[in-house]
């Protein structure tokens, strides 16, 4: 039998001669070839990324089927040129292709042979439609390769562009062309040779085409001559940053400048009919310069805050008022002393040392005026660049770290901005760039009150970008809206205190305002305003009667809503259907959402809930599950819950896009699929929300309360190792929790052959699944100070092994501050190890907790900035109230020796201390001084920082450490 490569070389062979009878033959045996391999490898438990290669396979034959049929005249090269350039077209999109390198290569290097096998029959001069695809497709590969880190293979397509070029050599119109060829060569060998680990080659490289370009003259020359310029500065820029060959000062003022203003021009003229292009330039150059002198900005605000520049200020304070004293001791003497006298030589002293002072108040003035001018001046450009970038920017990139950068900035200097118009800044700057920040702007509303934060400039900005945003984006601003507007219809004086009532005052005032604008945002105000009422007034409805009858599934909503407002009724009432609460629609930078009679794109609008609800098994205050039908028919199984602040919940989910988001973006660990699994959570009033129901998962509890006595029968049951454990005193926990562990067998690895033992491929591709998210929850959990990690809260994906935690009540070290404080760093118990195989933590966990780690040190900067937006919201929940705490561990306590019944993960009115505004910042600045010490290798207990492998190891041990183990309180059950 030929194989399928085999066959594609003797397909292509034939077509070179001619022969298309001899290519029909062995174009059919590359097509049976490739069947045969197909249909030995895919499966039901076949990886995506296998499929993604056989896709290439296809498409190669089917475009060589193609590719006779214009050799032979049967079809004209125009049409075969339109569909190769199809932006559908999958080797066209190879780039974003998740298959290995080889096929990639494979594929493009089948298209090189194509198109040139068409332009030697049919092409002119390489200058006409096929000689620019040829072109083009050999910078694409340049391009491919350099992606994969593949410079040796960018080269070499490098020089076969070169010598297509000199073979089909044409005279140059004009100057400029020739110019931008040599100059667009050139940029690429720098680039290879980046690539390949001589950055220092390309830095030079670059700087050489910046000299040649200043020698041509940058004004006489044609747009597109003067957009590679810029591209140029900016490549230029982006090496001397990562490998510092040039002060801050000067990559400002050489490059990132020169370009942003370059840009500017460009896009302005627009006269060459590009307007995209240039829109795209002048963006990509104010991103580049804002992310610069944001980290200057950065830099400084953060040297302000160290101990060694107060330290230079009391100085220079002291030096100061010691020159003070010398000038006013030097004034008040009436006469002058003769010389020679003592009088005459202590002034002469006093004089002498008042000059010396002098000097040195002089320098200490300039220094500190010179920092403080600095941090004005980078913090405006910052502003600026990103509202610049922003406003032009037009790709479906994820720019929620500017975004976020940008309002940080807002945010922290509201009352010393009078040498910015920040006002002009957001208006200028699509609204959709700020929903994915709703939470934080939105909690920002507050009214003239004494509880008000910023001056009233701030709010009258505030309030039209919010109002901008609810008009323009509805679905995703009507309900955070509505969410504050029930601030006040909490009968609780610490929340109020907390808060400040002129929030909710504030809110409605502006829903009032949206309703005015049109009436379809009116009638969808209306109707939003009835299914949270309803939705709250299920939440809160008393479950005590239903359990003590035992009825927890399948409950008319009868029994505890009347009919008004009865869920099941409500939607009859609604003109204009709200969408899936936990389903919101993709953000449109375009605003279009259906005007309320199409579903919004992602999202379907509401239609009905199913006529009966269900309660969870256990908790003080037991959710609900409802079923939400939409328009198009489709089921969503929502978690109401009620007395409970779900918050905290939705922005940890916020933080772990934001990490999903970093992860992503390095090649190596998204080809890994590191990843955390999120959810909806959306509050509907403090003490109320709704929560998306993770399909097919369950509590980790629930397996290993049934696993353990199946294979193990003759071990300890849970009650009795959780009775044992408990009741031992607190002198011999280790060795009441050793006594444990030597009754109770690991048991967890079954998980994976009980729902995947059916095919070795998945089977082993949901254990890796596991250990890698348990690797990334992990290292997470930790930075991010997570704690209550019980087996009830970490959910096991039926379907892909991954784990899903759940449950955030207790975050940001509050762990320490229970009742019986938690000793661990994250959950790595003897359970949880055993699911990743024979290695344990060594191999695939460690590997990917290192990767995790790396990313979130690399980046510490983003995520930094992305928790300060967080933390420092006023409706941020500070204080870990005492009762409650040891409510918490009450609760899991009672469940562990009831047998380990289904857990929830309800934590009561869970509303927070009072506290003023200044002790929140307070609060606010140690947990990201806290998160930053994490993040810069410094753990408690060493004074040294770690470099990355050593943080990883010794969280690892410090999980794993049975003196810390044994510390933990029954019902976080460490022996599980």
């Amino acid at each position: 039998k030929m194989g399928f490569q085999i066959a594609l070389k003797n397909s292509m062979s034939s077509l070179i001669e001619d022969d298309f009878p001899s290519f029909n033959i062995h174009l059919f045996q590359a097509r049976n070839s490739f069947l045969e391999n197909l249909n030995t490898s895919v499966g039901s438990s076949t990886p995506l990324i296998e499929l993604n290669g056989h896709s290439i396979r296809a498409c190669i034959l089917n475009e060589m089927e193609d590719l006779s049929n214009v050799l032979s005249g049967s079809k004209p090269a125009s049409e075969w040129m339109k569909k190769w350039c199809s932006d559908r077209n999958i080797l066209t999109n190879a780039l974003n292709i998740n298959a290995p390198f080889d096929d990639i290569e494979m594929a493009m290097a089948t298209r090189e042979i194509f198109v040139k096998m068409i332009y030697r029959k049919h092409g002119e001069n390489r200058n006409d439609d096929i000689g620019q695809n040829v072109r083009k497709h050999m910078w694409r590969i340049c391009s491919l390769s350099r992606y994969h880190k593949r410079a040796f293979v960018a080269r070499s397509a490098l020089e076969r562009l070169r010598e297509f070029d000199k073979a089909n050599s044409v005279v140059f119109e004009n100057r400029d062309l020739q110019v931008i060829e040599s100059t667009q060569f050139s940029l690429e060998e720098a680039r290879i040779a980046h690539c390949s680990g001589s950055t220092t080659v390309a830095i030079r490289s670059c700087k050489e085409i910046i000299k040649s370009l200043d020698r041509v003259g940058i004004d006489d020359v044609s747009e597109e001559l003067q957009g590679l310029r810029v591209e140029v500065q900016l490549q230029c820029a982006e090496w001397s940053i990562l490998y510092p060959t040039e002060t801050s000062t000067a990559i400002l003022k050489h490059f990132l400048e020169p370009a942003a203003q370059l840009a500017k021009t460009l896009h302005n003229k627009r006269s060459d009919g590009l307007p995209q292009k240039w829109s795209s330039l002048l963006s990509t150059a104010n991103f580049a310069l804002a992310d610069f002198v944001f980290k200057l900005y950065d830099t400084i605000e953060k040297r302000l805050e160290t101990k060694e520049w107060k330290m230079l200020q009391k100085a220079a304070s002291g030096r100061k008022d010691e020159y003070n004293q010398l000038i006013e001791q030097n004034s008040s003497s009436k006469k002058s002393p003769k010389k020679g006298s003592k009088e005459y030589d202590f002034l002469l002293n006093v004089q002498k040392e008042a000059r010396r002072l002098a000097v040195e108040v002089d320098n200490d003035t300039r220094e500190i005026d010179g920092v403080l001018v600095s941090l004005k001046k980078y913090r405006k450009l910052a502003i600026e660049s990103y509202g610049t970038a922003l406003q032009t920017f037009a790709g479906e990139s994820n720019h929620s770290r500017d975004v976020y950068r940008l309002i940080s900035m807002w945010f922290r200097n509201c009352d010393s901005m009078d040498d910015i118009n920040i006002d002009n800044t957001l208006q200028k700057i699509p609204s959709y760039h700020f929903v994915p920040l709703i939470y934080q702007i939105f909690s920002r509303i507050s009214g003239n009150d004494k509880h008000a934060f910023e001056p009233n400039q701030f709010q009258t900005i505030l309030q039209k970008l919010i109002s901008r945003v609810c008009e323009e984006h509805p679905y995703h601003g009507i309900v955070q809206m509505i969410a504050l507007s029930n601030g006040n219809t909490v009968d609780n004086l610490t929340y109020s205190e907390n808060v400040g009532a002129s929030k909710s005052e504030e809110s409605k005032k502006l829903l009032m305002r949206v309703k005015k604008r049109s009436n379809f945002l009116s009638e969808l105000v209306d109707s939003y305003s009835l299914l949270t009422d309803s939705i709250i007034d299920l939440a809160l409805a008393p479950t005590k009667q239903l359990v003590e009858r035992r009825m927890l599934k399948k409950i008319p909503f009868s029994k505890v809503q009347n009919s008004s407002k009865s869920l099941v009724n409500i939607m009859r009432r609604c003109n204009y259907k709200p969408c899936i609460l936990t389903k919101l629609p993709h953000i449109q930078p375009g605003r279009d959402y259906g005007n309320g009679k199409d579903n919004p794109p992602g999202s379907e609008l509401i239609d009905k809930f199913v006529a009966h609800f269900s309660i969870t098994d256990s908790g003080v205050h037991r959710p609900k599950i409802v079923v939400c039908v939409s328009s198009k028919g489709n089921e969503f199984t929502q978690l109401v819950k009620g007395n409970d602040d779900i918050r905290q919940d939705a922005v940890l989910q916020q933080v772990f896009s934001t990490v999903n988001m970093l992860l992503s973006s390095r090649k190596r660990i998204n080809d890994r699929h590191l990843k955390l699994v999120t959810y909806s959570c959306v509050p509907l009033s403090p003490i109320a929300g709704i929560l998306q129901w993770v399909d097919n998962t369950a509590p980790m509890r629930d397996f290993l309360v049934k696993a353990h006595p199946r294979y193990y029968p003759n071990d300890w049951s849970l009650t009795c190792c959780s009775l044992h454990y408990k009741d031992g005193p607190k002198e011999t926990k280790r060795q009441t929790y050793d006594e444990v562990c030597r009754h109770l067998s690991p048991a967890f690895r079954f998980f994976f052959l009980e729902q995947f033992g059916h095919s070795r491929q998945l089977w082993h591709e949901a254990r890796m699944a596991y250990i890698r998210s348990c690797a990334v929850n992990s290292m997470v959990g930790h930075i991010l100070g997570i704690g209550d990690r019980h087996t009830s809260n970490i959910l096991l994906s039926e379907r892909t092994g991954e784990i899903v935690h759940i449950d955030f009540g207790i975050v940001f070290e509050q762990g320490k501050t229970l009742p019986v404080k938690e000793t661990v760093p994250f959950r790595l118990t003897r359970d949880t190890v055993d699911g990743m195989g024979p290695t344990g933590v060594e191999g695939s966990f460690i590997a990917a907790a290192k990767e995790t780690m790396d990313v979130l040190r690399t980046n510490s900067s983003t995520l930094l900035t992305v928790l300060s937006a967080v933390i420092s919201d006023p409706m941020y929940n500070w204080c870990l109230n005492p009762v409650k705490a040891r409510q918490r561990q009450q609760e899991d306590n009672t469940s562990m020796e009831d047998g380990g019944q289904e857990h929830d993960d309800s934590r009561g009115t869970d509303i927070v201390s009072p506290i003023s505004n200044l002790g929140q910042n307070d609060a606010a600045t140690r947990t990201i001084a806290k998160i930053n010490q994490k993040l810069s290798g410094y753990e408690e207990g060493t004074s040294d920082k770690n470099s990355v492998e050593g943080q990883v190891r010794l969280l690892i041990n410090a999980a794993r450490d049975a003196d810390n183990l044994c510390q933990l309180y029954v019902g976080w059950a460490p022996f599980y």
